[in-house]
């Protein structure tokens, strides 16, 4: 037998309150952070100019005394703009853990954002380009 042809589905009519997927509207967790830091009055120019640099101190957990005010790496993040537009400090790492008596070489990376930043005008004066703004994050 001939199996019945079927008519084509209509597309569904999108819900009211709905915004296609992206996201919840702005009502989620992180709602109030971003409200937040978008009415701080900064601008990113300010940020850079003003931002303080951070200190990362990366040591290992239960060691024994002597090894846990050792710093297996230290390192500075300097502020920065982000491809996003977002504020916020970034530095990457790299340093030998011990592991059962051996040695490994590791990579860290840290990202610190400011919430809501994305939000914030770009300010007076010259925002650097990504590239100089990881330089003077590696100089830092």
């Amino acid at each position: 037998q001939q199996a019945a042809a079927r008519a084509p589905k209509a597309p569904k009519e999108p819900k009211p309150g709905k915004g296609g997927g992206k996201g919840r509207g702005g009502k989620g967790k992180g709602a109030v952070a971003m409200a937040a830091g978008a009415a701080s009055g900064l601008t990113r120019a300010e940020f850079l100019r003003n931002g303080p640099k951070l200190r990362c101190n990366l040591s290992l957990e239960g060691a024994s005394a002597e090894e846990q005010g050792k710093a297996l790496q230290s390192f500075a993040l300097a502020p920065r703009v982000f491809k996003s537009g977002t504020t916020g400090w970034f530095q990457m790492a790299e340093m030998r853990v011990p592991v059962d008596g051996q040695e490994i070489v590791v990579k860290a990376q840290l990202n610190v954002l400011v919430s809501g930043s994305k939000h914030w005008q770009d300010g007076e004066g010259d925002l650097p380009s990504l590239g100089a703004a990881e330089a003077a994050a590696e100089a830092a």
